[in-house]
């Protein structure tokens, strides 16, 4: 100690003298002023000095300070007030902890799920710690690991907290942690560890102070509280002050500080792991500027859409490493935040499973131009390469042999920087839809590309003169489909549209099939019921042809009639505006009868084969035309009252792929149209 004291002394006298040097050199006064000749009678002044480089960075080093309990808006205050100057000398701004509410990233905003997340770059779906609960493991690489892999850094741990010493015990045993010290809630042990880590040079110490969130859970954000924080702004202070030394002894090293917390807390100071808005602020604080997507407004967000534009506590670990100049392999990355430094990535990556349960859709926030491109992997193989301000991409080629729940790790790189996503499909296999049904098909309306008969048999037109009840709108399959505005009526009370055949009546044929997407709100089926298509005037279901009628609680009823008698399949319900496919079955040469009924919610309806034991079949032409949300008169509504305040109410019904056959189609393929999620047109009718 003396000869250190004794070299202490010496540059302290060394420097004395230096400066006395230079106060003697700034008075002037001699007759060897070297200075240039006055001009003009104005000195020439002296020329500027060269500015010095910088050193040349020979290492990088990171000093990783966690300050579990400190809350952004207690950090925020304490800054503006002037009580915590050390922090203040860092560039402070909000982030998230907790992953993504209601996303499979969500986890509890407790102490060691927000551990694990600092140190692997990684949710709870990856790294599996989701509690607070003793003996648990992280399950994804973590920060030591990842900065050891293929270099020889030292890593080294000092916890405030037991339970981060012992989640960091396997860490040690696994050779990514030089040096571990549990401290034990003693502050002063934690800036005394981290200190001569620092001083040794190491490559990555993470130093955990725990006190504030004791603090806040014992009388909240009093007094108390903050005296603790002040305590630990002089304990960064220390920490600073280290580093400073240290890049004074070796002007190569290029230090980078970041300060933290594993999560927020509520307004009462206590850390309940809830997913709410004030859990899930935490900070980030750096020794430097960051890059876009930690960003410079330092307002507290007010909404969870506002939190989640920032940067996350995912966001460390990549940091660390990109600073460091290691990055993970691209074929295995699985870290789910964004390097803070640099050109920023994609941020606010997302999965969600596709409408048809065979793709995953991803959607992001890219900071690239269209000038770069994006690149998407998926388990290590590149799918596709897309424009520089791409944002979203749908992965169809996930194909299993098996319907169950599977997991894909998406990574999108932009600017040369991946991040990673766990997505999670529960997958069905899809059903193919039957080539088979082009096979009789009479008449075919996609909607697609507006009311048009693909096949040319037949034309829908408006009941109404002069006004058109008809518009296209958004199908299930990302297409269009019809809507029929019953409320929509002619003076004479016509409305709804017709199909109106080119050729033979289909109703006349040995077989014929009827069958259709259809979306409503059911209000229309009280009293007499509504008229979903019908040939026949639909006031008696026993007048000659057919009718699929709507009644109260969405039942459908299939019906046939020749004049005074009748046959019907009742009881069939779809639910209200869902899309659900009916189809009617009549096979004249042998006097059967089926109806079927999908729906998403009640499932599959069917009655197949009913004895047609009362309808004289060579009747089924009816009026010879057939209405849709109308019967075969086009004023089924005007004679049943037709408004609002009567019992049988005008009202909107949507369809899609509505097709006839000239023939009764099998369980089988009636089943693909519903089960495979596909329209028709793709059959190319």
């Amino acid at each position: 100690m003396r000869g250190q004291q004794m070299l202490w002394k010496k540059h302290v006298y060394a420097g004395c003298a230096l400066a006395l040097i230079a106060v003697l050199a700034g008075c002037g006064g001699g007759s060897d002023d070297a200075s240039t000749p006055p001009v003009d009678g104005h000195p020439t002044p002296a020329p500027t000095p060269a500015p010095t480089p910088a050193p040349a960075v020979t290492a990088r080093k990171v000093l990783l300070v966690e300050l579990d309990g400190l809350t952004y808006p207690q950090l925020k205050e304490g800054i503006a007030q002037g009580r915590l100057p050390n922090l203040a000398r860092l560039k402070v701004l909000p982030a998230y902890s907790g992953g993504v509410s209601g996303t499979q990233t969500q986890q509890p905003t407790l102490d060691t799920p927000g551990w694990a997340t600092l140190l692997t770059g990684t949710w709870a779906n990856r790294h599996q710690v989701r509690s607070d609960a003793p003996g648990q493991a992280m399950h994804a690489d973590s920060v030591f690991k990842l900065l050891k892999d293929g270099r020889s850094a030292k890593t080294a741990g000092v916890a405030g907290s037991s339970a981060l010493a012992q989640l960091l015990v396997r860490e040690q045993n696994a050779g990514r942690l030089d040096s571990l010290t549990d401290c034990a809630n003693v502050d002063g042990c934690v800036a005394d560890g981290a200190s001569a880590r620092i001083r040794d040079g190491y490559d990555l110490i993470y130093a955990q102070f725990h006190s504030p969130a004791d603090a806040a859970a014992s009388s909240g954000f009093q007094q108390g509280y903050r005296n603790v924080l002040a305590n630990l702004d002089a304990a960064l202070g220390r920490l600073q002050a280290a580093v400073a030394q240290r890049t004074a002894a070796h002007p190569g090293e290029d230090w980078l500080v970041v300060v933290t917390a594993a999560h927020g807390l509520a307004k009462t100071g206590s850390g309940d792991g809830l997913p709410t808005l004030d859990n899930a602020l935490t900070f980030i604080a750096l020794n430097r500027d960051g890059n876009a997507l930690l960003g410079s407004n330092d307002a507290v967000p007010a909404s969870f859409d506002a939190l989640y534009a920032r940067a996350s506590l995912a966001d460390i670990t990549p940091t660390v490493l990109a600073f460091a100049g290691k990055q993970p392999a691209l074929a295995g990355h699985g870290i789910d935040g964004a390097p803070l430094l640099a050109d920023p990535a994609v941020a606010q990556l997302r999965s969600k499973a596709g409408s048809d349960h065979a793709s995953v859709q991803l959607s992001w926030r890219s900071f690239a131009d269209a000038g770069r491109s994006i690149e998407i992997w998926r388990d290590g193989q590149k799918l596709q390469t897309l424009p520089g301000d791409a944002t979203a991409f749908t992965d169809s080629s996930v194909a299993q042999a098996a319907s169950g729940l599977y997991r894909f790790n998406y990574t999108v790189v932009a600017n040369g920087i991946p991040v990673s996503i766990l997505a999670q499909l529960d997958y069905v296999k899809p059903v193919v839809l039957e080539r088979s049904l082009t096979n009789g098909l009479l008449y075919f309306y996609g909607f697609d590309s507006g009311i048009t008969d693909v096949r040319g048999g037949s034309l829908l037109q408006n009941w109404a003169t002069g006004i058109d009840s008809g518009s296209l709108v958004a199908d299930a399959f990302g297409a269009k489909a019809l809507r029929v505005d019953g409320t929509l009526a002619d003076a004479s009370g016509y409305s709804g549209y017709k199909l109106v055949q080119n050729g033979a009546d289909f109703a006349g044929l040995s077989q014929f099939t009827i069958g259709f997407w259809l979306r409503t709100d059911c209000v229309m089926g009280t009293g007499n019921g509504a008229a979903i298509v019908s040939n026949k005037n639909y006031d008696s279901g026993s007048n000659p042809g057919i009718a699929l009628g709507m009644f109260t609680g969405c039942e459908v009823r299939f019906n046939i009639g020749s004049g005074g008698v009748r046959d019907e399949i009742a009881g069939s319900r779809f639910s209200a505006n869902q899309w659900a496919y009916l189809a009617l079955s009549v096979d004249t040469a042998n006097k059967k009868m089926s109806a079927y009924l999908f729906d998403p919610v009640i499932g599959e309806q069917k009655t197949e084969n009913k004895t047609i034991a009362n309808t004289d079949i060579s009747k089924l032409k009816g009026l010879g035309v057939l209405g849709l949300n109308e019967d075969g008169t086009g004023q089924y509504y005007k004679r049943n009252c037709g408004t609002p305040s009567c019992a049988t109410p005008r009202g909107k019904m949507e369809f899609n792929d509505f097709a006839v056959w000239s023939r009764t189609l099998t369980l089988t393929e009636l089943r693909s149209i519903y089960a495979s999620n596909r329209s028709l047109t793709t059959l190319n009718p």
